[in-house]
């Protein structure tokens, strides 16, 4: 499945396919609050779309910084 990033507004350049993945989403997001209904929506959300873009090798290199550098 391959979520796209959270949209500014509107749905400018809708996709069937975008409009697929953001259905899948939410039901990955419906499924995940019926397991975890201790959790808020939205750290759900970030956490399967972070998901998502980790497996589509959308990650950024983190550099850490040790004190004193």
């Amino acid at each position: 499945m391959k979520i796209k990033p959270k949209s500014t507004g509107g749905s400018v350049g809708l996709t069937k396919n975008s409009a697929d993945d953001e259905l899948d989403l939410l039901v990955l997001i419906g499924k995940a609050l019926e397991d975890n209904p201790d959790l808020p929506e939205s750290l759900i959300e970030d956490i399967l779309r972070a998901l998502a873009e980790a497996k589509a090798g959308q990650l950024t290199d983190y550099e850490f910084l040790l004190p004193g550098q």
